[in-house]
């Protein structure tokens, strides 16, 4: 699986996975199976990574979404039950 990307202080990452089994999903939202597959996307603030994360949910109510801080703390755990619930304190 890709490392985890190297972050700046405000710098958030984006994981996505399949909510129901925990399988974590590419770019393309495709199951991981080798190193060479991009898992983590990069973002300069989290207010952006919340709304793709949203939407993405919205678009494939079946996948869950995690942004990370610079230090790999996890600032949200997003899935299909909460996304309409959950207020963006970042």
């Amino acid at each position: 699986m890709e490392k985890f990307p190297e972050l700046n202080t405000w710098h958030v990452a984006l994981l996505r996975a399949e909510f129901k089994s925990g399988v974590v999903l590419d770019e393309q939202f495709k199951p991981v199976t080798d190193n060479k597959q991009k898992i983590y996307t990069k973002f300069t603030q989290a207010d952006e990574a919340f709304a793709v994360a949203k939407q993405l949910i919205l678009q494939n109510p079946d996948t869950e979404c995690i942004i990370y801080g610079h230090d790999e703390e996890v600032l949200y755990y997003l899935t299909p039950q909460n996304i309409t619930h959950i207020n963006q304190t970042v």
